[in-house]
């Protein structure tokens, strides 16, 4: 089966190196992400995370009173804290991201967070989805090289669909709300062909 070279997005942290700047960093994620409607289900984590950045805030202050209030090793254990809280909330983001690789990036960068793509070879495996006008649905085949598709409503005759002799087609003009079924194969060398594929069913947009 062909590889697929697939474009991934990945959630980064870059912590300053001086304690101010990261605690002024930690207050932007929790600006960008607190009632940001992306990270709803994330509030009680941001709280939390609240409450540390301030504890932060309040050691790094103390260190700078005469007499000093507070030492570097209770500072240092409440950085520690404060960055883990961010690592966390940093894998919650891409999980959320992961689920549409479309705003993956836009999700990311709502968070205060940056953006690292990297690239992942998969295997090309059979998919149908919406397609972005009403009607409309991509057929992504099982492997590369050319395949034959097909589709068909509930139980009736399968359609064939015109080839473009890729493994990848849009049809148009099918009916919102309704749902196809599809299948795919391969188009070998002397014209022979695998067998269909199993289904996949989609209601369309």
């Amino acid at each position: 089966m062909e590889l697929v070279l697939i474009r991934y997005a990945l959630a980064v942290l870059k912590f300053p190196s001086k304690v101010n700047d990261v605690i002024i960093y930690l207050k932007a994620i929790y600006l960008a992400m607190h009632e940001n409607p992306n990270f709803e289900d994330l509030e009680p984590q941001l709280a939390t995370f609240l409450t540390h950045i301030g504890t932060l805030q309040t050691h790094q202050e103390g260190m700078k009173t005469k007499p000093p209030t507070y030492n570097a090793a209770t500072r240092n254990a409440s950085l520690k804290i404060a960055k883990g809280d961010a690592k966390t909330l940093r894998n919650s983001v891409q999980s959320i991201a992961d689920l549409d690789p479309a705003t993956a990036e836009t999700v990311i960068l709502s968070a205060a967070m940056f953006v690292k793509h990297i690239y992942i070879k998969q295997k090309q495996v059979f998919s149908a989805t919406n397609g972005s006008d009403p009607g409309t649905v991509d057929l992504v085949g099982d492997g590369g090289g050319p395949h034959n598709f097909r589709m068909r409503v509930e139980d009736g005759n399968w359609i064939n669909l015109e080839s473009n002799g890729t493994s990848k087609l849009t049809e148009t003009g099918l009916t919102s709300g309704v749902e196809y079924e599809f299948q795919n194969r391969s188009v070998l060398p002397h014209n022979k062909k695998t067998p269909w594929s199993q289904s996949i069913k989609l209601k369309v947009n």
